[in-house]
């Protein structure tokens, strides 16, 4: 039996084909957003650029600088001794790099470095233990990153490698896409798994995911983030079939490569373990241990296996399963080292206006390293309406918890079953893990950003769906869905044309004119 073409592109089933045009449009959007933006202007584009160049040109994974080591040697070497530095063609990039410190604003001393970057900074401004040292300058900092992302785009480098170096950076951005269009995808099942009668949950959730501007960012430039993001959103699609149909040995396996995949595209993975293990055992049930102690071992040791050679050579390497303390030696002036007090969890970072107001900033806008924050009255449109769907959220919640099971269908979002509440609280504690990385990463490196907690987001998405589901009443339900469409539309359509276009195209001090 030969496979029905004209049903696969064009199902019957409306919601699928809703998926179908939102895919279509999304690569297109993301086609759009990738030529758009000038070269190199991405969040460490430049440092993922090298970290594929080394893996492309030198079949080698690039190393931190040992401080000390660069220290003690780079009078004899040279500044660029101890690990890996980006290369000299680079550097007129160098302002939309971290710590890459650059002369541009002034044209001639610009011009008597663009040949010999500078490679050794000192810092006379802060405190004693910095400004009394020498510090390395345009050194690798995405090199404790996992490989995963830089192997598959490397062959595309080696293919593009005639290319100018703009042309070939602009072909390796069309990379990410398809790993975003799995985030809208991953999205769409989450829903379609966790409550199969409702069209309206995959409709909503799936197309904020497909026009959330800064996800859609991220799926159309050099980065490993949308790698994981995507990753991240089919695992927890998968997780939720599990607690639907059962964990069969096939599922098992996917669910335990997956793991190890995510493990080998960011650190930051590592958060998932938990809900992984939580809803293994809810959806087997916590008393069948004898089912859920072996799959449960299977996955983790299925996913660490995969891992295992790049934590090898990370220990090797640095002494450690991270990299992130000879990343704090480095940028020290970025982190709580140099004098000043680490922030209180509390009053600093949980319950505190100004991080709070940052991070929403940078979940919608910014486009770049902080470029384009967002004005607060576009950010209270957009937080209203979210606002509003996580009190539904908190509603639909706690009425499950204080009202008896109603009578009627099961299995829908106002009657869910066990195993959808479990689920449930599931994607929730997959939120929380991420948001409190997000705090945890502030605790020590100021640099914390709102995009660490992107690979949950689809999951918080779907949550703040079912919210708006609950407030809205079921003839109503239909133009909610338009609603929501045509409202993400609108705001990427308004963000480009009152930020992004303007910021790049219509400035008189703009770098590309």
């Amino acid at each position: 039996m030969g496979i029905d073409w004209r049903n696969a592109i064009w199902p019957d089933d409306r919601v699928r084909r809703f998926l179908h045009l939102l895919l279509l449009l999304y690569f297109l959007k993301q086609i759009f957003i990738a030529f758009t933006m000038p070269a190199f202007t991405g969040h460490d584009e430049v440092a993922h650029f090298q970290y594929i160049r080394t893996v492309a040109t030198e079949y080698r994974l690039p190393i931190i600088p040992d401080l000390e080591f660069w220290r003690e040697n780079r009078e004899q070497d040279g500044p660029k001794t101890g690990g890996d530095f980006f290369d000299i063609d680079l550097y007129p990039y160098a302002n939309y790099v971290l710590d890459w410190f650059t002369y541009q604003p002034d044209e001639a001393l610009y011009e008597r470095y663009v040949n010999e970057p500078i490679h050794a900074v000192t810092f006379p401004d802060f405190v004693n233990d910095i400004r009394s040292q020498s510090w390395p300058s345009g050194w690798q900092y995405a090199a404790n990153h996992p490989p995963l992302y830089y192997v598959i785009a490397a062959p595309l480098y080696r293919a593009t490698d005639w290319m100018s170096l703009e042309n070939q950076m602009l072909v390796l951005r069309l990379i990410a896409i398809p790993f975003g269009a799995l985030a809208v995808a991953g999205t769409w099942l989450m829903a379609r798994y966790l409550f199969p009668a409702s069209g309206f949950l995959a409709v909503t959730a799936s197309t904020i995911v497909a026009f959330q501007p800064q996800v859609s960012y991220e799926a159309a430039m050099i980065n490993n983030d949308i790698l994981v993001i995507g990753l991240g959103t089919l695992l927890l699609a998968l997780l939720l079939r599990g607690m639907r149909f059962g964990f069969p040995r096939r599922l098992v396996v996917a669910i335990g490569l997956l793991f190890g995949l995510m493990l080998l595209s960011k650190g930051s993975a590592i958060v998932f373990a938990l809900p992984i293990a939580l809803m293994m055992i809810a959806g087997i049930g916590p008393r069948r241990i004898r089912m859920w102690a072996p799959k449960g071992l299977a996955v983790a040791g299925i996913g660490f296996l995969a891992a295992a050679p790049w934590y090898l050579f990370l220990y090797r390497t640095y002494g450690n399963f991270s990299g992130l303390d000879q990343i704090a030696d480095l940028q020290m002036m970025h982190t709580y080292q140099q004098g000043t007090d680490p922030p209180d969890i509390w009053n600093d970072l949980i319950w505190n206006e100004r991080f709070a107001v940052m991070r929403w900033n940078e979940t919608w806008g910014e486009f770049g390293w902080r470029l384009m924050p967002l004005k607060s009255n576009l950010l209270w449109v957009i937080g209203v309406p979210f606002v509003v769907c996580l009190i539904g959220f908190l509603a639909w919640s706690v009425r499950l918890m204080v009202r008896r099971r109603p009578a009627g269908v099961r299995g829908t979002i106002a009657n869910p079953e066990t195993w959808q509440r479990w689920a449930v609280g599931g994607l929730f504690l997959t939120c929380l893990l991420g948001y409190a990385a997000v705090i945890q990463f502030g605790m020590r490196f100021q640099l914390t950003q709102a995009r660490y907690f992107f690979p949950m987001l689809p999951a918080a998405i779907v949550l703040v769906m079912i919210g708006l589901h609950t407030l809205v009443p079921r003839r109503a339900r239909s133009y909610a869905q338009v609603a929501v469409v045509a409202g993400m539309l609108a705001l990427n359509i308004y963000i480009f044309a009152a930020y992004v276009l303007p910021y790049w195209y219509a400035r008189a001090d703009s770098p590309i004119l």
